[in-house]
């Protein structure tokens, strides 16, 4: 007689749902982290003659889930005529002109060129304490 067996799995499915949770708040606290970075040192290299250029940066964590986060940093400013100025500086050859004094045309991208490593680094340790503050 062929004999059977059940297993309770309740108790495992509740940590990996945990731990799933334990990954996602760890990667929001993350890039949380990197994007207040990110903004930080953008602005910082912003090419400033008025201020507008430099004060419409934002950024923000965007998605709901774990495969789906991501940071946007955009800069919309324009002229009151409706110029796309931030456009124009950080992708059509900064007006003909050489940025100076720290400044840099692609003030947006540069950060992330730079600090790509240290963002690396901020992730980890994030989820990882996350993870670890889960019972993992």
């Amino acid at each position: 007689m062929a004999r059977g067996s059940r297993f309770d799995i309740k108790d495992f499915d509740k940590a990996l749902k945990k731990a799933e949770d334990a990954l996602e708040q760890g990667m929001r606290n993350g890039l949380d982290a990197v994007r207040d970075d990110w903004l930080e040192s953008s602005r910082q290299i912003t090419p400033i003659a008025t201020g507008k250029l430099r004060n419409e940066t934002e950024a923000e964590v965007n998605g709901t889930k774990l495969d789906n986060l991501e940071i946007v940093v955009t800069n919309n400013a324009k002229t009151q005529d409706g110029f796309q100025y931030a456009h124009y500086i950080h992708e059509e050859n900064f007006g003909g002109k050489t940025p100076h004094n720290g400044m840099e045309k692609k003030f947006l991208d540069k950060p992330l060129e730079k600090n790509e490593e240290k963002y690396k680094q901020t992730l980890e340790q994030e989820i990882e304490k996350q993870v670890r503050k889960a019972g993992w």
